[in-house]
């Protein structure tokens, strides 16, 4: 496949609030004072909390879901490079990197994601390999 033919697209922007950085934390029982109390990420040099990398995830996850609505995901690799802050706007960009046929799950394609700030810095990068025979209720 060239590089012409490449599956290219955006998903955003999106904000994360601190209200919804809070639910997720309940949610999946993460403490991180950084992610909950501005005391405690001033204390460490940012100036609002943290979004969580796991929120970015996600994002990552459904921008993969809303341009391939039967992707099934085998693997998420991640780097995050900088904070994302609550209240920051954040966009995924995304571009196929590579399409091949193997076995039973299908057609397998590896997207590169790459998520901005409104400033635009590099908050994470990301790799999603997944499968185009999924049914579009994506279990991993």
């Amino acid at each position: 496949m060239d590089a012409s033919s490449r599956v290219r697209f955006s998903y955003g922007p999106m904000c994360f609030s601190a209200e919804a950085v809070a639910q997720y934390c309940h949610a999946s029982g993460d403490t991180n004072p950084i992610h909950l109390d501005m005391n405690a990420a001033r204390s460490v040099g940012f100036s609002s909390c943290i979004v969580p990398g796991g929120m970015l995830v996600f994002l990552m996850e459904r921008a993969i879901m809303t341009n391939h609505p039967r992707a099934k995901i085998i693997e998420v690799r991640t780097r995050f490079t900088s904070p994302l802050l609550t209240g920051e706007t954040v966009l995924c960009d995304g571009r196929e990197v590579q399409q091949s046929s193997t076995g039973e799950d299908g057609e397998r394609c590896l997207m590169r994601l790459i998520c901005r700030n409104e400033k635009l810095q590099i908050i994470c990068l990301g790799d999603v390999l997944f499968s185009l025979k999924g049914n579009g209720n994506n279990p991993r």
